[in-house]
């Protein structure tokens, strides 16, 4: 009985260790084709590397890599620009309604203006006829 305790807190200490273990090695990856590359630039090809092919091969890898993400930013940029542009068209047909508001309230402030100053020209007539 006591060995197999042992046995189970060995095996539960061995599992965790391993668990432990994985989650250390997925914390410093390591990217293929990314070695020599670690500032995330372009490398220009120089002509002392270019007699190994092995550096060559590394340095495509590399700068496929810097290309990639480069692209991949652009794509993001022509997405969100294609939202920009539909919030715009949206917004311009706003901007047009609400001049068609103002333009309306302003026609209406006019009219009550009118009537009003009508109704006060009216209104002092009378009362200088009644005198």
């Amino acid at each position: 009985m006591k060995l197999l305790n042992l046995l189970i807190c060995f095996l539960i200490i061995f599992f965790m260790y391993l668990i432990i273990y994985q989650i250390f090695l997925t914390k410093n990856k390591v990217l293929e084709g990314l070695a020599n590359d670690t500032s995330g630039q372009y490398q220009d090809y120089s002509s002392g590397s270019s007699s190994n092919p092995q550096i060559l091969a590394q340095q495509n890898a590399g700068n496929i890599q810097v290309l990639e993400k480069q692209v991949n930013n652009l794509s993001d940029l022509s997405t969100q620009v294609k939202d920009i542009s539909g919030n715009l068209v949206t917004m311009s047909k706003q901007l047009q309604a609400l001049q068609q508001q103002v333009s309306a309230l302003n026609k209406q402030q006019e009219t009550a203006a009118n009537s009003v100053s009508q109704n006060l020209s009216s209104s002092g007539e009378k009362t200088d006829t009644k005198k």
